[in-house]
Parts: C-alpha cells; sequence; structure tokens
C-alpha cells in the first residue's frame, strides 16, 4: 500500500465480507488495493476462477514516533484500572 510505504499506517471502519477458506493444499493468493484512504482486498484459491473481496475499509497515515515508545511501567501507571478477563 502506498500510505505503508510512507511511514505507519492505521486502518479503520475494516468490513469483512467474505472469509478466505483454503483448500487441501491451503494455497491462497491475495491483492490488496488502496486509492485516497480506502483500501479493498481480494483473494483466491491459486486454482480459483475468480477473484472475490474479502474486506474493505479505510487507511490512513500516522504521525512518526518521537521516541521508542512508553515502557511497560509507565503503561501499567497510566492504565491503573484493571479488567476481568473471561
Amino acid at each position: 500500500m502506498a500510505l505503508a510505504a510512507s511511514g505507519r499506517a492505521c486502518i479503520e471502519d475494516v468490513s469483512f465480507e467474505r472469509m478466505a477458506v483454503l483448500g487441501p493444499e491451503g494455497a491462497w493468493t491475495a491483492q490488496v488495493f488502496e486509492d485516497r484512504g480506502r483500501f479493498e482486498v481480494f483473494g483466491r484459491a491459486v486454482d480459483g476462477e475468480q477473484w472475490v473481496r474479502c474486506a474493505h475499509g479505510r487507511a490512513r497515515t500516522m504521525p512518526e514516533a518521537t521516541g521508542p515508545g512508553d515502557t511497560l511501567d509507565a503503561l501499567r501507571r497510566r492504565c491503573s484500572t484493571e479488567v476481568a478477563g473471561g
């Protein structure tokens, strides 16, 4: 994607339309098209006859990071509310 080549990218509002079902050989070919902040993912089995749209959404560039990011301790201080899993 052109956006990814320009730095960090974020995808949003993704809709998955079709599951990529793999055949016995497990081979699957995918193509991603991006144009003006919109993307589409098409796929087909290697021996498949036609391309099907599997997903689509929006993509945008993200600002470059100014440093290495937060440490684990800094994240724990900032996110102090514990949520029970389940």
